[in-house]
């Protein structure tokens, strides 16, 4: 059933995109094949509203997932849900930039000002690059699970070739 919903989910952003793609070429926009920042948050607003009608929440990882990423496999990350701009009643974002020095980030910009983590999401990035690497994701996710094993994980708001994984708490 959960699975059905992320489905429908994920192919509603697809279905989203490819109308707003669309959309920029009518209104003659000079880039048509990059998403400029209002198709963005146009899609992270729809998927926000599908995503509560769906009553999604962030999901949490176990040890079972977390020993996974430690060896380097990213099955886990696919459990990852997207959120879009909702954040679910009863959690709050957790700022991940109160604890940048327990993470040991390399590069501060990996983590945003408001906690998010900015990470690749082609598959192809590199340790060197502005996102996180899929390796420095794995990493980022075990420390953070470490400090907090109760963190939720979504992905708050998507580009082409990158994205921001929100890190969530319960609110108490």
């Amino acid at each position: 059933m959960e699975l059905d919903i992320l489905n429908k989910i994920q192919s509603g952003r697809v279905t989203r995109l490819v109308e707003q793609t669309k959309e920029n070429i009518k209104k003659g926009k000079e880039d048509k094949y990059m998403m400029d920042i209002e198709t963005i948050v146009a899609m992270n607003k729809d998927q926000g509203r599908r995503s509560k009608r769906n009553s999604v929440k962030p999901m949490r990882f176990d040890d079972e997932d977390i020993e996974k990423a430690r060896e380097g496999y990213t099955a886990p990350l696919q459990k990852i849900v997207n959120l879009g701009d909702y954040v679910p009643k009863g959690w709050k974002r957790f700022n991940t930039k109160t604890i940048a020095d327990k993470l040991d980030v390399p590069f501060s910009w990996k983590i945003l000002d408001n906690g998010g983590l900015f990470v690749d999401s082609s598959g192809l990035g590199s340790d060197n690059e502005p996102a996180l690497s899929v390796k420095q994701f794995l990493e980022i996710i075990s420390k953070l699970y470490d400090f907090k094993k109760d963190l939720g994980f979504a992905i708050c708001s998507e580009g082409q070739f990158q994205l921001t994984v929100g890190v969530y708490e319960e609110a108490r």
